[in-house]
């Protein structure tokens, strides 16, 4: 499967399903934390990152955003060891395996790097590094995938980590 920056750019109209018809019946597993990073999903790993964890989260290093924002030297590459870590080919051949045919997998809008203005947004860079990658293994495991548009531009939900950004008002 070959999948550029502009065909995926194009999928994000909303959820898209790629690598693959949909299978009449879904068996399935979703991907969180991998692609949109969630620390309620791996406390431990978080603070190993250099996250925090805080009674009021807006406060501290709670989610992508502060976490790029306190780490601009090392955010890729700290990212880059969580997304190769957190699902890799042992993952895909564990699912296939299991007997699944779907993963759903979370993302923010700031995989598409040139969607992001770097002088007032802070996240990592690299991601769609790790999704073609991804996608290419479970392709080849004959695993379809239902791509989620889980965090948009603004922050659409307060104190939501999957948003990217913590934050305790949403903007537009």
């Amino acid at each position: 499967m070959r999948l550029s920056l502009l065909s995926l750019s194009a999928l994000f109209s909303g959820t898209a399903v790629i690598a693959g018809l949909m299978p009449s019946k879904i068996y399935g597993v979703n991907l969180g934390s991998w692609l949109v990073l969630e620390a309620w999903m791996l406390p431990q790993e978080w603070l190993n990152m250099g996250g925090e964890s805080c009674s009021t989260c807006s406060s501290c290093i709670a989610s992508e955003f502060p976490f790029a924002q306190a780490f601009p030297d090392t955010v890729d590459e700290i990212f880059a060891e969580h997304w190769n870590t957190w699902f890799n080919q042992t993952d895909v051949d564990t699912i296939q395996e299991l007997g699944l045919n779907t993963v759903r997998i979370p993302m923010g809008y700031w995989i598409v790097e040139q969607l992001v203005n770097r002088t007032v947004e802070f996240y990592p860079r690299g991601g769609m590094v790790a999704l073609i990658q991804g996608l290419g293994q479970l392709q080849e495991a004959g695993i379809s995938v239902i791509l989620d548009h889980h965090a948009l531009p603004g922050v659409q939900d307060s104190e939501q980590m999957f948003t990217g950004q913590y934050v305790l008002y949403p903007r537009s």
